[in-house]
């Protein structure tokens, strides 16, 4: 998916200054956990994979129209989200890009398709 809120005519998603900058670019994965993982930046040699420690799971490969499937069976969950698109420029949108390898079963671009 790939968010370009930086774009929006309204100015929601511009930097709010140099300490806070908007992001712009791809997201393949989104996993938000009740503890630190990492004590370094690195990169997913796969899809992340739910454990005792996932609050949610976003694949982002996995949508159904403009749902955001939650993958974490966190007892409290699932906690879908919802896609906004359209806008003018239009975004965010939907990639079969992968760094994993391999491609998706479905296509999400400009519109809706199946």
């Amino acid at each position: 998916m790939r968010n370009g809120a930086d774009d929006r005519a309204d100015g929601a998603g511009h930097d709010a200054g140099s300490s806070f900058p908007s992001y712009n670019g791809w997201l393949d994965e989104i996993r938000l956990s009740d503890s630190q993982r990492y004590g370094r930046s690195l990169g997913p040699a796969g899809p992340f994979a739910p454990d005792v420690a996932t609050v949610a799971l976003y694949h982002l490969d996995d949508a159904v129209w403009n749902v955001i499937v939650d993958d974490s069976a966190h007892p409290d969950g699932p906690s879908d989200g919802v896609g906004n698109f359209g806008g003018s420029p239009a975004g965010p949108a939907w990639s079969t890009e992968t760094p994993f390898g391999f491609d998706p079963d479905w296509v999400f671009a400009d519109g809706f398709e199946s």
